[in-house]
This record gives C-alpha cells, sequence and structure tokens, in this order.
C-alpha cells in the first residue's frame, strides 16, 4: 500500500508542477517565488507521509517479528543508513548532471531558474 501512496505522491507532484511551470511561463514570471497557493503542494505531501508511514510500519515489524532480537535494532539502524547513502547516491547523480549538461556553455539542466530547467 505503501508504494501505490508514493507512486499517486509523484504523479500529483508531476501535475501540479506542470501546471505551476505552464501558469509562470503564461505570466512570464521572473524566477523566484510562484503566484500559486502552497495548499496545491498539501494532496502530494499528504501522500507521500502517508507512504512513509506505511513503509516504516511494515518495515519495523518485519524486522521484529522476523529476525533474532538480537538483530532488530542493528537492521532499523542499517535501514537508516540505507536512506542515508541513497540521498548521497542521489545528490551525487544531481552533481554528475549538473557538471555533464554544463558542457559547451550550455545551460545545466538542473537551473537555479525552476522555469528553464
Amino acid at each position: 500500500i505503501g508504494l501505490l501512496f508514493s507512486i499517486a505522491s509523484m504523479v500529483v507532484a508531476a501535475v501540479v508542477e506542470g501546471v505551476r511551470r505552464e501558469r509562470a511561463i503564461a505570466a512570464g514570471e521572473i524566477p523566484g517565488p510562484s503566484k500559486m497557493s502552497a495548499l496545491w503542494l498539501a494532496p502530494q505531501f499528504c501522500l507521500f507521509g502517508l507512504s512513509g508511514s506505511m513503509f516504516l510500519v511494515a518495515q519495523i515489524e518485519l524486522y521484529y517479528s522476523d529476525l533474532p532480537r538480537s538483530m532488530s535494532s542493528i537492521s532499523s539502524n542499517l535501514g537508516g543508513l540505507g536512506m542515508c547513502v541513497a540521498s548521497l547516491v542521489a545528490s551525487l547523480i544531481m552533481s554528475l548532471i549538473d557538471h555533464i549538461t554544463k558542457r559547451g556553455g550550455q545551460q545545466s539542466w538542473i537551473s537555479t531558474d525552476v522555469n528553464k530547467g
């Protein structure tokens, strides 16, 4: 169930970003805060929170039910370590994409202006 909430969250985020970008380009907004309400973000964050709680509860339940007592706390900490490593890898990938797409004086895919990136 958590995976379905996560997928739904990403779909909603893509739709909201598409609407935001279209409105910003149509209005000719300069880089900076958008004039859209922040409440547009509420559905995706609610879905993302639900997905995280579903994943976390299931993961902890698995650790405490299927592993020996001496390993349950270690495995929970390794799950957190895995998220840390995943964040570092994601940061590395973003830096590589930024560096590679800047070649030849072109604008990077990861732009400081969210309406151009």
